[in-house]
């Protein structure tokens, strides 16, 4: 169980809050086979495993959403439905080599999905009582997904020094074909219904090579490392989407159209929606590292990397037209790390990066009714700079006290920018550069027992942070949209006790807290100050027979928030029954979920541009009785 992260710990111990409910009904079926041999001892050895998993899904979602408009909000509500089925077969196999002076790692892996499902929406917009559009839409879709990997990596030593190199070839094979039939009407504007029938054909690859390698001089507790990698990535995506409501009325069927017939239909071909892209990137990478443990500074290890890197990217992009855009930068990332392992740690660096190519290109997407995407040509590449520290403290009663604090910082981030028509419900999607966006964090922990004896131990976290947020706001009337900045404070704590009075019983009270303060110098900006918190009880009990009872009693409420039906209170209680037989080869669980009967799917989201009501599909309350049962088949040893 130390594999698992803290939500999974969670669960297993019957900590279940109302953001874990899974989405919709899933069934799933699983079936695997691994085979390993040791080929020298237990230093080198080859692994191989086979695995199928099926997948049926039924997912219903209801989303309201509320977004803040000067002149009056505007409303929508949307009810979606979607089934799927999904197969899943992959093969992962690996070959760990050590030698005397050397090691290879090898890793293969194969993977094919297959899913096909159908899905319908009905969605409505609305300001005060006037309806503005409403959309119902049909779809059917199938996918076929084909992934290869292979990595390689090497060392091997040469006296003092080390010789290192790697090889790393990824690729991806997609095809993707979307059946949609979708009506829009305009009560309101007196609009004729727009009807479209759109078949869209999307095959894509995608290969990745990666090479590098390394030399390391070594001086006693100081070594320097001169390293080179190569990268390239080629993307090839074709768009091909059809307008078969041009060709007369159907019905039109999938597997009908599946996969000859679309030369049939070249005339339905949407021209300006249809395009084709091919981008080669590649990357030269020069790295000099030094490391040096014990150093001067303060008697700690330190790591100071100075990587130039050579960035190239060329995009041939189609669209009614051809395009070509390409970039080309030579970026300096250094980064820093100071640490004395068992004291603190200070670390501080550079990335950089381009945009996505594709955003690159200036066209318009109108493919989907009620929203239009487009291109800017004038984004600018992406720099983000971090600094982050720690420290910790250890003294008597296992007592354990940990400070971080942390700033991050991202010039010329992409944000989209969003122009909203009320005569007409057109959204107007377009990617923008902006600056301005930066937060900072920290926390302070504290750990320690109570009692000589130790079975009392009290653990507290408080955590706090400040996001000065910039992003896109929306103005009616505007040929585009403007800065909106946003002040995030988060504040937050969390408390839990533990005793442990003798093996196989434990009991602990738990309660958090977070405070949200958003705020803006907007005028049409309501500000937010908020609080979620949540106290609880669990306990675990070995009772007669072997038998091990687990069982949580958790309140979560929330308040201060500005709509009544966001301010929520829930008393949420799991409980699980498990025991082992014929010497822990069987498994036996009876788990109950929300006995009480309080949880529900509606998730709640507020932001500074509106608020987000979501309701999907599930079995919040249930008692379920699993049957594991654990075999291993080892070869007989030879004499």
């Amino acid at each position: 169980m130390n594999n698992l992260n803290d939500n999974q710990r969670a669960k297993l111990d019957g900590q279940w809050s109302p953001e874990d409910m899974p989405d919709g009904l899933l069934a799933t079926k699983i079936a695997g086979l691994s085979y390993i041999r040791f080929l020298n001892g237990y230093n080198e050895w080859f692994e191989s495993s086979v695995d199928w998993e099926h997948n049926s899904a039924d997912i219903m979602t209801k989303t309201n959403t509320q977004t803040y408009l000067p002149g009056g909000d505007v409303f929508r509500k949307a009810v979606s439905l979607q089934q799927s089925s999904r197969d899943n077969w992959s093969s992962r196999n690996r070959l760990i080599l050590y030698k005397k002076g050397g090691f290879s790692s090898n890793f293969l892996n194969v993977n094919y999905m297959k899913r096909t499902g159908w899905g319908t929406e009905a969605q409505k917009d609305s300001v005060k009582n006037s309806i503005l559009s409403q959309l119902m839409e049909d779809n059917s879709f199938q996918t076929k997904d084909f992934n290869f990997s292979f990595r390689s990596n090497n060392g091997l030593k040469v006296i003092a020094d080390n010789i290192g190199w790697n090889v790393n070839l990824t690729y991806n094979r997609n095809k993707q074909y979307t059946l949609t039939s979708s009506d829009v009407q305009y009560p309101t504007a007196g609009l004729p219904h727009d009807l479209r029938v759109r078949y869209l054909n999307a095959p894509n690859q995608n290969l990745r090579l990666d090479a590098g390698a390394d030399y390391t001089v070594g001086f006693h507790t100081r070594n320097v490392m001169l390293g080179y990698s190569y990268s390239y990535l080629f993307n090839k995506s074709d768009n091909l989407l059809y307008r078969l409501d041009r060709l007369g009325s159907g019905p039109y069927k999938l597997d009908d159209l599946l996969p000859s017939s679309a030369l049939s239909i070249v005339s339905a071909l949407d021209n300006g929606n249809t395009f084709f892209y091919r981008e080669h990137r590649n990357e030269h990478k020069v790295m000099l590292r030094y490391d040096a443990r014990k150093s001067k500074l303060f008697g700690a290890n330190l790591t100071l990397e100075l990587p130039v890197r050579l960035l190239s990217s060329s995009l041939s992009y189609e669209r009614a037209g051809n395009y070509g855009v390409s970039r080309r930068n030579l970026f300096f990332e250094p980064t820093l790390r100071i640490e004395n392992p068992e004291a603190w740690n200070i670390q501080m660096g550079v990335k950089s990066e381009f945009p996505e190519m594709t955003l690159l290109v200036n066209y318009m997407d109108d493919s989907t009714p009620l929203y239009v995407r487009e291109g800017n040509a004038g984004l600018r590449n992406i720099h983000k700079y971090y600094v982050e520290g720690g420290a910790f403290f250890h003294s008597t009663h296992q007592q354990a006290i940990n400070i971080r604090a942390g700033y991050h910082q991202t010039d010329n981030a992409v944000a989209y920018s969003l122009v909203y028509d009320k005569a007409n419900s057109l959204s107007r999607i377009r990617p923008v550069s902006v600056n301005g966006n930066w937060n900072v964090d920290g926390s302070i922990g504290f750990t320690r027992t109570l009692d000589k004896a130790q079975k009392f131990t009290v653990d507290n976290q408080l955590t706090a942070e400040y996001r000065h947020s910039v992003d896109m706001a929306t103005f009616v009337g505007s040929l585009v949209s403007e800065r909106s900045v946003v002040r995030n404070m988060i504040l937050g704590d969390e408390l839990r006790v533990d005793y442990q009075p003798v093996e196989g019983y434990s009991f602990s009270l738990h309660g958090a807290w977070k405070y949200y303060s958003i705020s803006s110098k907007r005028e049409d900006f309501a500000d937010i100050h908020a609080t979620d918190y949540n106290v609880g009880f669990n306990t675990t009990l070995t009772l007669p027979w072997e038998f091990r009872l687990t069982t949580d009693v958790t309140m979560f409420a929330r308040c201060g928030y500005q709509q009544s039906e966001l301010n929520t209170t829930d008393w949420i209680w799991n409980a699980q029954l498990s025991r082992a037989f014929f010497s822990g080869r069987l498994l036996t669980k009876l788990q109950a979920f929300d006995l009480l009967h309080q949880l529900n799917s509606v998730r709640y989201a507020v932001n500074e541009q509106g608020r987000v009501e979501t309701w999907r599909n599930s079995i919040p309350r249930y008692l379920m009785l699993s049957l594991a049962w654990k075999f291993n088949i080892n070869p007989k040893k030879k004499r």
